[in-house]
């Protein structure tokens, strides 16, 4: 069996959470309503649907993309704890499925340095990987390609880290992202000394 650490409850569930109990407030028909209707009127599919949706009615892109998840999608995972903490383990199973199978014990290999900087550091599955946070997110690891995994980071303080031409710029501090660096990896040998820096680097600047 593939091993995985403890999950916690990725934030969007309490932003699920809230849009639903203000659902009827704003839109005029709960969210109950609404998956109602699509199914029964809508088209299938969740693209489609949330289309359909902004036309038909004039919802707004997000609004529209909930309803749809929920009617078609995976929404009702992210709108519940137990059911999100379930799923989890099987988006990262997921993730490194197929012809990426083999980039797993990197990711495996970053989980477990990041446990080593503070009992704080909390890891939430996504569809297409894995978020790391102490308050607020400080780094994401994802399977870019079928060659390697990117670990991005969340770091303002750049200059105090030791110099590498493998921590990259990915422009995100210009544009007023969270995620800042990155740092590409094909193999576990390069989970390293670097790696530990900037992840307890990432950390230490969520305080």
């Amino acid at each position: 069996m593939p091993w995985h650490p403890d999950y916690a409850e990725h934030p969007a569930i309490a932003y699920s959470a809230s849009v639903i109990s203000n659902m009827a407030e704003r839109t005029g028909r709960s969210m109950e309503e609404w998956v109602t209707l699509a199914l029964q009127d809508g088209p299938d599919g969740e693209k489609v649907c949330r289309e359909w949706l902004r036309k038909s009615y004039g919802l707004g892109m997000t609004t529209a993309s909930g309803i749809a998840s929920f009617a078609h999608g995976d929404g009702g995972i992210w709108a519940n704890a137990d059911a999100y903490l379930k799923a989890a383990p099987g988006f990262i199973d997921h993730a490194y499925s197929g012809k990426k199978a083999h980039l797993r014990s990197i990711h495996d290999a970053v989980v477990r340095m990041a446990m080593a900087v503070s009992d704080e550091v909390r890891f939430c599955p996504t569809r297409t990987g894995l978020s790391i946070y102490r308050t607020r997110v400080i780094a994401n690891l994802r399977p870019a390609t079928q060659k390697r995994v990117d670990l991005g980071l969340s770091l303002r303080q750049s200059q105090t880290l030791p110099e590498s031409d493998r921590l990259i710029d990915t422009g995100g501090k210009a544009k007023g992202d969270r995620i800042t660096f990155r740092i590409e990896l094909q193999d576990p040998s390069e989970v390293d000394s670097l790696v530990g820096v900037a992840l307890k680097q990432a950390f230490e600047e969520d305080a």
